[in-house]
């Protein structure tokens, strides 16, 4: 028998290449002359990157990025020639954020901007961003702060920051991504404001109490 194991990840246990040698294991051992294939899933989040290295192949290239509270932390992206993966979750990620701490009024995405740099750098000209599983809502300025893009006000201070802001030069941003294309993974589609909204809908899964939302 041939058989495909593809789960996605365990949140907070297993990535989805954890989840899918664990079960490939567990099935050989009770049928050893099976065929078991893996082929982990993601919906843009947490395992992004090693699911698809685990099935692509190619090299994990580590920088030191900017996590959501501007500390510095390890990320990997995913490179093959001239593309790349990233997992936005590694840079800017709700784990990378103490229960205690989670509030998406400061945290910010400067680090995937810095990921993005750094895979251009290496020579990626199609970068594609896995977007699950942030601890952050500040509509991506953080991450544009990264890529050169300034204001008048704080671009990389969180989503509270945002409302301070009267204009935005993005003309070193899009200098900086010229030329690239931009390919989004996500399992949603919501705008940024409204009763459906990211941040009323995903704010308080990221620290947000109903008067910050």
């Amino acid at each position: 028998m041939r058989v495909l194991v593809s789960p996605d990840c365990f949140t907070g246990t297993l990535t989805s290449v954890e989840a899918a040698n664990a079960i490939r294991d567990g099935w050989l051992q009770i049928h050893p002359d099976d065929e078991v294939v893996i082929a982990p899933l993601s919906d843009g989040g947490p395992g992004f990157v090693g699911g698809l290295h685990a099935v692509l192949g190619g090299e994990l290239v580590t920088a030191v990025v900017t996590d959501p509270l501007g500390n510095k932390t390890p990320a990997q992206f995913l490179l093959r020639g001239n593309e790349a993966w990233i997992e936005s979750a590694q840079a800017c990620g709700l784990h990378l954020v103490a229960l205690d701490r989670r509030d998406p009024r400061v945290t910010t995405t400067y680090g995937v901007g810095e990921l993005m740099t750094e895979a251009i750098n290496r020579g990626a000209t199609i970068i594609t961003i896995g977007l699950g599983g942030s601890g952050t809502n500040d509509a991506g300025a953080g991450m544009l702060a990264a890529l050169g893009a300034t204001s008048d006000g704080d671009l990389d201070g969180g989503g509270a920051s945002l409302k301070e802001l009267s204009k935005v030069d993005l003309s070193a941003a899009l200098e900086k991504v010229s030329g690239i294309e931009l390919i989004v993974a996500s399992d949603v589609d919501n705008t940024l404001l409204g009763l459906r909204g990211a941040t009323a809908v995903f704010g308080p899964q990221k620290g947000a109490d109903e008067f910050a939302v």
